[in-house]
């Protein structure tokens, strides 16, 4: 399992098993038929060139998915939660535009239900530790403890592409932590309330 800042509910870890299931086989046609051009729908080219190429991503996605899989605790780095940012908000975008001209088997279903919409935003919220992967802007290294910000958001944010240390999914143990895992993501997909008002 991938560690979020909270621990997925049921629902969220139907969204990543069919993400990442999409994603694979929609990079894998990019990697083999040379015409196809899926990564572009995901990722821009500095996205692509901080990891060198599509085949890298499609290969960090499968490492995503096998720790998604694993009965494992995993911490993905900053390069990874950029990938899975960019995964999930495409894919938030088509399945909320497409879930009612789509096959009835389609849809998400959750309690018995077919979500109809997903919010990118509020996934991010409640499940995201933070979006410092996402700055876009230069950081010198000198700012890193001003800022609040590891050395691996520095690179990132500086354009620097990804080492092979920067892409360990490292196996994550209470012990090495001082800190729990956060619960409470029930009910962050539930806009029934909202509605009402």
């Amino acid at each position: 399992m991938l560690r979020f800042a909270k621990k997925p509910d049921a629902l969220f870890i139907k969204i990543l098993d069919r993400v990442l299931g999409e994603i694979i086989f929609e990079l894998s046609e990019d990697v083999l038929y040379t015409d196809n051009d899926f990564v572009g729908n995901y990722f821009s080219e500095s996205d692509i060139e901080l990891f060198g190429d599509v085949e890298t991503i499609l290969n960090e996605v499968k490492r995503l998915q096998v720790a998604h899989k694993s009965s494992k605790l995993y911490m993905p780095t900053d390069y990874h939660f950029l990938i899975l940012d960019r995964i999930l908000y495409t894919f938030c975008q088509v399945y909320t535009d497409n879930v009612s001209i789509l096959d009835e088997n389609y849809p998400i279903k959750h309690n018995g239900e077919s979500i109809c919409e997903l919010d990118f935003g509020d996934i991010l919220e409640t499940f995201f530790w933070d979006t410092d992967y996402n700055l876009g802007l230069s950081i010198p290294k000198h700012l890193k403890d001003v800022l609040g910000v590891n050395e691996e958001t520095i690179n990132l944010s500086n354009g620097k592409p990804a080492d092979s240390n920067e892409l360990l999914l490292k196996e994550y143990t209470f012990e090495s932590q001082s800190e729990n895992w956060h619960t409470g993501a029930d009910g962050w997909w539930d806009y029934s309330e909202e509605d009402e008002e």
